[in-house]
């Protein structure tokens, strides 16, 4: 018996064990191994086929939380019978008789089926069955009368133990939320029993009365439910429990049935009959509900008295169908002989009520009643006569064992309770972890001295981790605790194994739930009334947050604990020869008979990130070596694992699927990784060729508080490759339909596994698992899972491109079908109210998806799980690899991002270079001043609105293409969308700028070309006189007509006479100006306390136009340089180098832009290029500190150069716009004229001329205005379509010229060596003789052919009244299209006499001759104007295309931003050794071979300069000085083949000195340029 040494039953209970096939169970024999094995008629829930079924359908489908498992069907194999309620027989007759015989066959109650199997659990598994029976809502037996009546009955306090509830508790109209173990926690309890035989049955009542929905279906078992029999066993007698629980206030419950929870108890059968129940019942209700008619009244006085004398409530309810008056004289007398006082007896009538008017008048009386004090059942039992399960000797010993336990951790301070009774897993163990992985991850490395003097220096960390552990256990401190428990664990009795850890575990869960309530509470205040704080009390409360939290993790305890103790102990005694402590246990041992007793073990430690490996894979072949002495082989395993975020029901649906103990109450989450073993039925395991399922639970992902501290990322990479590796099949479990973590975990862990070749040993399964989704929503979550197909299968490719192997899908990688392996769960309970069970639907699908677990089947032994284990364990361990895959994605989207930034500046920009080309044939074809300003005012608004309009259309184009780019890409390119509407916003105002400078520009031109007109007319009339009076003297003084060479002589001689005599009258005279002066004063302003320095550099070449960039020796700048140690410093030739050619190089670009500017000198245009100076400077002051004598030095060079190019820029100005080069434009036409007068030409001819002029000059005008555009637009392909693809074809380039120089400047000077690239990149375009240059140019020709041949046509249809008629016509159709100058020629001969329409007939003819002319000299054409448009076309380019040219300022790496003035981070995946840019060790002069991303996971050093002063610090906190910098590595760890190759080759020359010493790595000397370039143009 469950508290005896007899193991006889009771004739009646041999009976019921015999009808069940139960009797070698008891007593107490069903082990927790029995319930939830893993059997083909549990799994595949097959109906029961004889009476023998019976207890194993009900315990299998209790384990499963159904709470249909209480009614039961035999399988009639000959009529193929149904259940006793089912209605879905064909022949009404034929379902009635079917239920009758299937009942008579049946004639055992279900709750002497439950009663039963109860008897026959072990303690544990018992505790187990009522702990399910309470989560589905089942009254749970609590004193069941096992042998005759005269022996007192048993009550089983024990199962209850392990029932935890969370409720509201109420005190003075105040209420909190709290949560305990029902059996500790003090509630008004109500009995309810009966007194003969009644019609109204008692249990349905009961159930009535805690109903809070009709839908709830019965807590207690009665006569009315399905398989109620007559027949009983052990029923009569029976006390069941159950708890109404109140829906929360805080859910929106303003009333319920009862304020606080009740206990109910049930007493089943005729009370009279069980008068030795009287003393317990007083002890354990306030209230005594005795249902009894009127005629049995009097034989409940010896019931209800005694409650009456102790002070109890009793509420009678009389059940008579009927009450006499007689009746009530009955009722009236016995009331008086029983003397209750005021409100402690009542009665209730069933006379004449409704059942639902009668329920709540039974809670009304109830709720009313005076209640004595709340009653707890731990104290409730003395002095009943009642055996106890608990009193037993196994049990007293093993909670005084646990309570030993209990009371040390009590007397510490939670804060200091872990480091003072768990010593070995503080801080030795996080140390020696991470120095673990830090000595490892060296391994992918460099193999040079300072790397191996860092494994080293981990190395010493790890032994002085464990030095100190063994310190720590010689010295014995604080060991009380642990010796307890082993030596409790270690019994030879199992039983009391099992006991111990039971109540070890309550007690050390009861502890954390109390400490944790408290702090939760606080949390959940403040958290309450953050919104209404100002943001110095969020400050405040935040403070209080993070200590709340570290409270949090101080006061969470369990086992796990105490069991991470033991794997540090056993680990630290490894490294000892004789070990002096513990050597009596075997602790691996141990520790798997309490995995095989069923609890959970860790494999991972979720607070350090870490296996201690050596413990766990002893534990795990002590494990198997117990598994094959039990089956006389080795066992076959497989292992289910599960993975999802925080609180998505990973640890609920495992226990509810294997009945595994993994954490979900205690306040506490999973942190780490635990396995748990479950068996399969011997007989369904050969069909299944696996004998037991190993489970493994995982804390959750995307955990706040490693989000808080920047490592959530990485900590879930390593977790779900660690967690999907270990597994045959992984469950991802999803909260409702949200799937899209799984983009990111997913690919990572296929590119872990491709990195680690994982998937050629196995090939890992997964399932998704979407809870709390209804079945109905299966199509939408389909299309979802096609998406997430597709999405899985580009980030696998890439991940496959990241390995450069053979691209493959995911389902190659890991095992997923979106059409199978897609599973949906509904909501765990029913309901969301308190008494709600849970849901039948759960438990069914829950089931139909283990069968499909255990199905997948894989075969392995421990042996091949340990290996694997080992193997990934130890692969994560030596690299980071998976961890910066985002980073590949990054850099993907990013040019993705930027090819589409380049497309879209171009759409922008190419309708304003459209309009700006227009506008500008427009203001030079403006008449007069007027006109010009109407003209530019007309283009302002013009091109303002286009600029508006191409603004909007582009943000919309901008979103349009976020939201059409898969998911891979979108969550990515989200990060950076205000920074590219500010680059829209950006290129807005830069148009606007741009259009209304050049806008004033054109302005300026036509103005000066009004100013040339005007001086024009005070000598045209002199000219022309001239002219007529040479023509007439020549006829006159020669007889015979004079031949084309000498008319020109003639010409010629006389025009250097004109010209000159014109020269001496002109008003226009040359400026004067002083750039060398302007130069000194600028430097001297810039540099007030170096002007002794300056002036001795005057003095030394007489004027600073003397010097040039040529100058320039490094050699004086190295000289008296600061001095300073650093860990990392620079080669000082290199940086000075840089700092010169980047200085040089913008002054250059600044030059060049002046140039393209036509005006005048003017003081501005030095003192810029001193300030460009002073701004390099200042900016470069964290690199390198100069002295001010060595900038002068450099400002010096500057000025020499811009003197020189400013003052032939003026000069050049001066000589376009001087009277000389005006008439030298008007010396052509004069001389057509000339010719004309003297061969007496017909007027038309010369007008014919003069207009061909005017059509070619305006036609090449418009093409010169476009040619920049069509350049661009064929020159915008691979690779100038993206900076990634033009900077990689640029660096094929370098490493084919394989040139020191060249690779110098592409390092130091980016922006010329880019410069150049582009430059020959056009060099080659317009040599190609297939480029479409050509081809479009003779479109652009045709086009405008067909623009001004329609222009010319409208003018001679409206025109032909005369001459000055059409050519106003002429010029207004014209001025749009094309630049029409000198039309005052036109105008001067026009007057002349002349057949117009000749003229019309000639002149229309004239067009098509202009054009071919053009086309036939096409090619000298663009070899001139291509020559001069490429500084143009590769401005654009550069800006539009390369953008960002910042170098990272460790290593110099290119930003990647195709964007100049973007405000995101400076970004690159693609570092360089340091040493590339001359960085070295300042200790040792060695060049430093380390990347910036392998600098900050070693947290070295680096020395920088601020405001003059030197100053230190640690590399993962760079951004303290280097805001602008976002430094990561790429996903291949290859990043930086490329430079290792160039610095092995040119590490001597990149030193620069022999104070400086290059130490390559032996493997960089192997690299080939070769290998390089064929993986830059694979990529």
């Amino acid at each position: 018996m469950a508290n005896s040494n007899v193991e006889i039953p009771s004739d009646g209970l041999f009976r019921l064990l015999k009808h069940l096939n139960l009797t070698e169970k008891y007593p107490g024999r069903l082990t927790r191994e029995d319930m939830y094995q893993i059997s083909e008629f549990s799994l595949f829930n097959k109906l029961p086929k004889c009476k023998e079924d019976l207890a194993s359908y009900f315990l299998h489908k209790i384990a499963r939380y159904d709470y249909t498992a209480r009614e039961f069907c035999i399988l009639n194999e000959d009529k193929k019978s149904s259940m006793l309620q089912s209605s879905h027989t064909s022949n009404y007759r034929k379902a009635i008789k079917a239920r009758a015989e299937s009942k008579r066959e049946l004639d055992i109650s279900p709750l002497d089926i439950i009663i039963a199997v109860f008897l026959c659990c072990d303690d544990i598994s018992r505790q187990d069955l009522a702990s399910h029976m309470w989560s589905c809502r089942l009254a749970i037996p609590f004193v069941i009368q096992e042998n005759e009546p005269s022996i007192p009955p048993i009550c089983f306090l024990w199962p209850l133990r392990n029932i935890i509830m969370k409720w509201e508790k109420h005190y003075n109209g105040n209420f909190t939320v709290r949560e305990g173990r029902l059996v500790k926690e003090s509630f008004t309890s109500i009995a309810f029993l009966r007194v003969g035989e009644l019609r109204l049955s008692k249990s349905a009542l009961i159930n009535s009365v805690m109903s809070t929905t009709e839908k709830t279906h019965s807590i207690f078992f009665h006569r009315d439910c399905p398989g109620s029999t007559k027949q009983r066993y052990l029923v009569d007698g029976l006390i069941d429990i159950s708890w109404y629980i109140p829906t929360p206030k805080l859910e929106g419950n303003i009333t319920d049935h009862f304020e606080d929870p009740v206990t109910f108890l049930n007493l089943h059968g005729d009370n009279y009959q069980f008068n030795n129940y009287l003393p317990l019942l007083s002890k354990i209700a306030n209230i005594i509900v005795v249902m009894s008619q009127v005629k049995d009244i009097n034989r409940c006085r010896n019931i209800i008295k005694p409650c009456i004398d102790l002070g109890k409530a009793v509420l009678v309810i009389l059940t008579d169908q009927t009450i006499q008056p007689s009746d009530e004289d009955i009722i009236d007398n016995f009331t008086n002989n029983l003397k209750p006082s005021e409100n402690q007896l009542e009665y209730l009538e069933v006379v004449g009520k409704q059942r639902a008017e009668l329920v709540k008048e039974t809670r009304f009386v109830l709720m009313n009643l005076v209640k004595s004090k709340q009653i707890c059942l731990e104290t409730a039992f003395s002095d009943t006569g009642i055996s106890v399960d608990e009193n037993v000797d196994e049990f007293c010993t093993t909670k005084k064992a646990a309570q030993k336990i209990y009371k040390l951790l009590r007397s510490t301070e939670p804060k200091e309770r872990k480091h003072s009774f768990f010593p070995l897993q503080d801080e030795p163990w996080i140390n020696w972890a991470a120095a673990d992985k830090e000595r490892l991850r060296t391994t992918y490395k460099k193999k040079n001295k300072a790397y191996h003097n860092y494994k080293l220096q981990r190395e010493m960390v790890m032994k002085h981790s464990r030095d100190k552990q063994l310190d720590i256990l010689k010295k014995g401190k604080n060991q009380e605790l642990i010796d307890i428990y082993l030596n409790s664990i270690s019994t030879s009795n199992s039983k009391e194994r099992k006991l111990f850890l039971r109540w070890l575990k309550f007690e050390i869960d009861d502890l954390s739930r109390e400490e944790l309530c408290q702090v939760y509470q606080e949390y959940h205040e403040i958290m309450e009334c953050r919104t209404e704080l100002t943001e110095a009390e969020k400050e405040t409360s935040n403070s209080r947050l993070k200590e709340l939290d570290n409270e949090i993790a101080a006061r969470s305890f369990g086992l796990e604990h105490i069991m991470r103790e033991i794997g540090q102990i056993y680990e630290a005694l490894q490294v000892e020869e004789s070990p002096p402590l513990y050597i009596n246990h075997d602790l691996p041992e141990l520790a798997a008979k309490i995995l095989l007793d069923g609890y959970p073990l860790e494999l991972l430690d979720g607070y350090v990130n870490a296996v201690p490996i050596q413990w766990v894979i002893n534990m795990l072949r002590k494990l198997d070596k117990m598994l094959e002495e039990k089956l006389k082989r080795s066992a076959r395993i497989k292992v289910i694992t599960v993975l999802g975020i925080q609180s998505s029901g990973k640890s609920t649906m495992l226990n509810a699927l294997f009945g595994c103990q993994f954490a979900v109450s205690a306040g506490r989450c999973t942190r780490g990784v635990y396995c748990q073993i479950i068996k399969i039925e011997e007989a369904y395991s050969e069909k299944l060729e696996i004998d037991y399922v190993l489970a493994i639970d995982t804390e959750g992902l995307r955990a706040p508080e490693l989000s808080a501290i920047g490592q959530m990322v990485k900590h879930d990479n390593e977790l779900s490759t660690f967690v999907i590796g270990l597994g045959d099949l992984t469950i991802l479990s999803l909260i409702g339909e949200n799937a899209t973590y799984l983009d990111d975990l997913l690919p990572i862990t296929v590119l872990a596994f491709l990195r680690m070749k994982i998937t050629t040993q196995f090939r890992p399964t997964c399932i998704t698992v979407h809870q709390n989704v209804n079945k109905k929503e299966k199509q939408n979550l389909l299309h979802q899972g096609r998406i997430l197909e597709e999405t899985l299968n580009k980030m696998t490719h890439i991940a496959c491109n990241v390995e450069r192997i053979e691209p493959k899908s995911f389902k190659e990688i890991i095992a997923f079908d979106v059409g199978k392996d897609v599973w949906y769960l509904p909501a765990l309970l029913e309901e969301s109210k308190p008494m709600a069970p849970i849901s039948t639907k759960y438990s069914e699908e829950l089931n139909v998806l283990k069968q499909t677990l255990v199905a997948k089947t894989s075969i392995n032994t421990m042996g091949t799980f340990i290996q694997r284990l080992q193997s990934i364990w130890t692969a994560i361990k030596k690299d980071d690899f998976a961890y910066q895959f985002r980073n590949a994605i990054e850099t993907e989207a990013r040019s993705k991002l930027d090819n589409y930034w380049c497309d879209a500046n171009w759409n922008f920009r190419q309708p304003v270079h459209t309009t700006m080309s227009n506008g500008y044939i427009k203001i030079q074809n403006t008449l007069n001043p007027h006109d010009l300003e109407r003209v530019v005012q007309a283009l302002k608004i013009d091109l303002r609105k286009e600029i508006e309009d191409q603004h909007s259309r582009q943000k919309d184009s901008y979103s349009t293409f976020i939201s059409q780019t898969d998911t891979v890409m979108k969550e990515t390119m989200m990060q950076w969308s205000v920074d590219m509407n500010k680059r829209f916003d950006d290129l807005k105002s830069e148009l606007l700028r741009e259009t209304s400078d050049k806008l004033g520009e054109y302005k300026q031109d036509r103005k000066r070309k009004f100013f040339v007109n005007k001086h024009k007319l005070l000598y045209k009339a002199t000219m022309k006189t001239n002219i007529e009076h040479l023509a007439t003297t020549v006829k006159l003084s020669k007889q015979e007509s004079l031949k084309q060479q000498e008319i020109e002589e003639l010409f010629e001689d006389h025009w250097k006479q004109w010209k000159s005599e014109i020269s001496g009258e002109s008003p226009i005279c040359p400026t004067f100006i002083d750039i060398e002066n302007d130069a000194y004063n600028a430097l001297t302003i810039a540099f007030p306390s170096e002007k002794d320095t300056l002036n001795r550099y005057i003095d030394k070449k007489q004027h600073l136009s003397m010097y040039d960039f040529d100058d320039f020796q490094v050699q004086k700048l190295l000289k008296n340089l600061p001095v300073w140690e650093d860990t990392i410093f620079f080669n000082d030739y290199t940086d000075i180098t840089k700092l010169q050619t980047t200085l040089f190089s913008k002054v250059k670009d600044k030059l060049d832009s002046r140039e393209a500017i036509c005006q005048p000198y003017s003081k501005e245009d030095i003192d810029e290029v001193v300030q460009v100076v002073k701004d390099h400077f200042q900016d470069s002051r964290k690199d390198i500190q100069l002295k001010l004598k060595h900038e002068v030095y450099l400002a010096v060079l500057v000025c020499g150069h811009a003197i020189k190019r400013l003052q032939t820029l003026h000069e050049k100005y001066e000589s376009e716009n001087s009277l000389e080069n005006m008439l030298e434009k008007e010396k052509k036409y004069c001389f057509r004229v000339f010719k004309a007068l003297y061969y007496e030409t017909e007027t038309v001819e010369l007008l014919v001329t003069e207009c061909r002029e005017i059509l070619r000059n305006g036609i090449l005008s418009n093409m010169t205005q476009t040619l920049p555009d069509m350049i661009e637009i064929d020159i915008r392909r691979i690779p100038l379509t993206s900076k990634s693809l033009a900077i990689k074809d640029l660096m094929i380039k370098l490493a084919t010229k394989d040139s020191f120089e060249m690779f110098q400047c592409f390092i130091l000077d980016p922006h010329k060596s880019i410069t150049q690239y582009i430059h020959e990149y056009i060099d080659r375009y317009v040599s190609e003789p297939t480029n479409p240059l050509r081809v479009n140019f003779e479109k652009k020709l045709e086009t405008i052919k067909g623009e001004v041949g329609h222009a010319l046509h409208n003018s001679f249809a409206m025109g032909r009244s005369d001459f000055q008629t059409w050519l106003s016509i002429f010029h207004n159709e014209m001025k749009d299209r094309i630049v029409i100058e000198n039309i005052d020629r036109l105008d001067e001969l026009g007057n002349r006499s002349f057949d117009l329409d000749g003229f019309f007939q000639k002149l229309s003819q004239c067009l098509t001759t202009v054009i071919n002319e053009i086309k036939n000299e096409m090619t000298s054409y663009l070899d001139q104007n291509v020559t001069s448009m490429k500084e143009v076309v590769m401005e654009r380019i550069f800006n539009n295309v390369i953008g960002c040219t910042e170098g990272c300022p460790f290593c110099g790496a290119l930003c990647l931003v195709a964007h100049r003035n973007h405000t995101e981070q400076h970004s690159t995946t693609f570092h360089r050794p340091e040493g590339c840019i001359g960085r070295y060790y300042r200790t040792t002069k060695i060049l430093a071979v380390t990347t910036c991303p392998e600098a900050i996971s070693k947290n070295s050093r680096f020395e920088y300069l601020e405001n003059g002063v030197h100053k230190w610090c640690n590399y993962r906190d760079y951004t303290n000085v280097y805001p602008r910098w976002k430094i990561t590595r790429d996903a291949t760890g290859e990043d930086t083949s490329y430079w290792k190759c160039y610095f092995a080759k040119y590490a001597d020359k990149i030193a620069g000195n022999d104070k400086i010493v290059p130490d390559i790595p032996e493997a960089w000397k192997l690299l080939e340029w070769k290998t390089e370039i064929q993986k830059l143009q694979n990529e």
